[in-house]
Order: structure tokens, then C-alpha cells, then sequence
């Protein structure tokens, strides 16, 4: 009996002592779970703080520049479905949540593919763009620039027909203050092409003051279907046949409205001794001084461009016509860039409006990889840069895109005058 009971005393100790021991493991299984999630949630938030600090850009505009204006009309339309049609899809879907996470955690976007590549080449970041304002023409694919291989910049021209079929060309002035005054762009424009677009009229005395100022940083970019066959997108530069000739055009379509209008046609490549294409916005931006200097009453400051893009992403169809899509960029190394976003929005939605589908949204681009992040925009918050078409486009859609932005610039300088 007395071995029983004390067999079952025993028993009952162990019981007792298992039961104590499964309890402490427990406790410290939760324990270790609680700590290992507070030090994820910890790393979660260093990570969205750090975000938060040093891409404004991302967290404030990455997801509503999905949905532009529409954002707002998706919010609204959660509580009145009549405002959302049945076959609209929302700003808050799954496609776009997801896109704008991967975007905001990881710098990949899930559109672009090369987004991934570039974490693992040095260089392929450069022209990583964040779109602050989504146009209708436009994907989620930014801004692309290609610097120019060796030949291009050689001075030796490449245009596509043979030199005694193609209608001669002035050579280009050698301008003191960077610029021509609009009564001289005619000679400078390909009569050839113009045939195929509105025809250009006779000028018209040009507005003694002048507003609007046109540069081109990257002076040579050129489109490929003007140059001959055969050539690459790092190839689509030109001495004569290039981006000057859109400048060339949108200052005398400004003069022509009653806008004062100078455009440059500084060929760098020619001026300036030991010319290096990574400090294209440095020389830009002694043109841009001289011609303040000479005419302090210019306001708004536009360098053009051309994009690296494909065809398929740098035209539109606009009333049976093709126009070359647009991207207005931003620089954000200027601390004051969000003053120079508010003018290009303004032309972005105005030439949606008139033309949807024109314009490709308005891109910001930071400094580093060899971008400039700049792009002289901090000289004046009127400063913009405007990337039209890209190497696969014609000057004819050029020109009719270069039309639509000449009225749609002329009503904001002249809305701004009446003010």
C-alpha cells in the first residue's frame, strides 16, 4: 500500500514539474515570436521612414499620379456608384496596389522589366524617372535618353538623301548671346517636310518683348527616319537635321501668336573647345544667362529635346494624324522643383485637353548615375524641359505636335499677363 501511494505521489510531482516545463516553453515560444515580429515591424518601418524622408517624390505622387485627377472621382465614386461606370476599372485595384508597392519597397517597377536589371548594372539607373502627373498617352515606361556613340558627334552628316537632292541649308550662325530672333527661323527649317503640315506664313513683325526663351542642351539629337539607313538610336544625331529645327518652328508659331519668342541654335559640338556631352546643361546654361542678360525681360525658359524611345511609346493618333508624344521632365536636384512641376502640369492639362493622348505625363528625375537632376530649372521656376517624339519619329509629327504646343503655352503666357 504504501509503495502504491507513493508511486502515485511520484507521479503526480512529475505531472505537476512536465506541466510547469511545457508552460515555460510556451512562454518563451510566444516570447521569441513577439520579439522577432516587433524587430520585422521595426525594419518595415525604418524602411517606409527612410522612404518618406528621401523620395517625396515616390510617397506623394507614386500612387494618385496612377489615377491623376481621376484619384479623387474613385474616392467619390466608393460612395456614389453612378460616378464610375461599370467597365472603368478603379484607381484602387489590385494591379495598381500592387505596382505602387513594388515600386515603393523595392524601386522595381513590374511594367518595366529593365527597372530590375538596373539594380545590378552599374549605369542603367541614370534615367529612372517617377511620373508625378499621368497623361493619357502614357505607360507606366518614363523618359529614356541615349548618349551618342562616337560617329554621330564626329561633325560628319548623315542625312538619308544624297546631298544634291537635298535643298541647301545655312550654315549655323555663330550667335553671341546663343540665339536668333524668330524673323530668321524659316531658313533653318526643312521647307521639304514643312509641305506635308501646315505651311508656314509669312511672319509677322514679332512682339518687340519677349517672353519665351528655347534652347537645346543636347542640340544634335536627331530622328531617324530624316537621317540615313542603317544608323542605331544612339545614332539619331545630326549637325543640322535635329531638334533646333522644332526650337526653330515653336518660336516663330509663338511670334506668330503675339508672343515674344527667341529660340537658340548654338550647335555646342562647334563651340566649345574640348566639348564633353556630360556637361551638355553646363554650356546650356551660359547660353541661357547670355540671352537674360541681353533680354532681361524673358520669363519662361523651355530646353527641348528628344526622346530614346521606340515609335510604339512616342506617338498617338489624334484625328486620323500622328503627332509625336511629349514628356515634360522635372528635375529634382533644383530644391525648388515642385514651382517648375506646377508650370509643366499646367501645359501637360491644357494639351490633354485639346489633344489627348499628345502628352506622356510629367516626369521627375533625380541627380546621380550620370543624370542631372537639374537641368538648369532651378535658374527660373518658369524653366521646363520637353522631351517631343522619340528616334523613331518624323519631323512632320514633330511639327504638328510643336503646333499644339504653341497655342497651349501662348494662353498660359498670355493668362499669366492678365493676372
Amino acid at each position: 500500500m504504501m509503495d502504491g501511494h507513493k508511486a502515485g505521489r511520484l507521479r503526480g510531482i512529475r505531472r505537476r514539474n512536465g506541466g510547469g516545463f511545457g508552460w515555460m516553453l510556451r512562454w518563451y515560444t510566444v516570447l521569441i515570436a513577439s520579439t522577432l515580429l516587433m524587430m520585422v515591424l521595426l525594419g518595415i518601418g525604418s524602411l517606409l521612414q527612410s522612404r518618406l524622408v528621401n523620395s517625396p517624390a515616390h510617397v506623394m505622387k507614386g500612387l494618385t499620379s496612377s489615377g491623376s485627377s481621376q484619384f479623387f472621382v474613385d474616392l467619390l465614386a466608393m460612395e456614389v456608384r453612378t460616378l464610375k461606370k461599370d467597365n472603368e476599372p478603379f484607381l484602387f485595384s489590385a494591379g495598381n496596389l500592387t505596382n505602387f508597392l513594388f515600386r515603393f519597397l523595392m524601386d522595381i517597377n513590374p511594367l518595366d522589366p529593365t527597372t530590375l536589371l538596373a539594380h545590378e548594372i552599374s549605369g542603367m539607373s541614370a534615367d529612372d524617372a517617377v511620373l508625378l502627373r499621368k497623361g493619357t498617352g502614357g505607360g507606366a515606361i518614363g523618359p529614356r535618353d541615349y548618349a551618342p556613340a562616337a560617329g554621330p558627334l564626329s561633325g560628319t552628316p548623315q542625312t538619308r538623301r544624297p546631298q544634291a537632292e537635298k535643298e541647301p541649308e545655312p550654315a549655323p550662325p555663330k550667335p553671341s548671346v546663343g540665339e536668333v530672333d524668330a524673323s530668321a527661323l524659316k531658313q533653318v527649317v526643312d521647307n521639304r517636310k514643312l509641305a506635308a503640315t501646315e505651311p508656314l506664313r509669312p511672319v509677322p513683325a514679332a512682339p518687340q518683348e519677349k517672353k519665351v526663351f528655347i534652347y537645346h542642351s543636347h542640340n544634335r539629337e536627331s530622328y531617324l527616319p530624316e537621317l540615313k539607313e542603317g544608323l542605331g538610336p544612339d545614332e539619331a544625331f545630326h549637325e543640322t537635321i535635329n531638334v533646333t529645327k522644332l526650337g526653330a518652328r515653336l518660336a516663330q508659331r509663338l511670334n506668330d501668336l503675339g508672343v515674344g519668342a527667341l529660340s537658340s541654335t548654338t550647335d555646342y559640338m562647334k563651340e566649345v573647345e574640348d566639348y564633353n556631352w556630360n556637361f551638355s546643361y553646363k554650356y546650356s546654361l551660359e547660353t541661357v544667362k547670355q540671352a537674360f542678360a541681353h533680354h532681361p525681360q524673358l520669363e519662361y525658359w523651355f530646353d527641348i529635346h528628344r526622346d530614346a524611345g521606340k515609335r510604339e511609346t512616342t506617338t498617338a493618333t489624334i484625328n486620323g494624324k500622328t503627332y509625336a508624344q511629349v514628356f515634360f521632365v522635372i528635375g529634382h536636384k533644383n530644391p525648388n522643383w515642385q514651382q517648375n512641376e506646377e508650370l509643366a502640369s499646367k501645359i501637360h492639362e491644357k494639351l490633354e485637353e485639346k489633344y489627348p493622348g499628345i502628352s506622356r505625363g510629367v516626369w521627375g528625375k533625380q541627380a546621380g548615375g550620370g543624370s542631372n537632376g537639374e537641368y538648369n530649372q532651378s535658374f527660373s521656376p518658369n524653366s521646363v524641359l520637353i522631351e517631343i517624339g522619340g528616334v523613331e519619329n518624323t519631323l512632320e509629327e514633330c511639327y504638328r505636335t510643336v503646333d499644339a504646343l504653341a497655342g497651349v503655352i501662348a494662353d498660359i503666357v498670355r493668362g499669366a499677363e492678365r493676372l
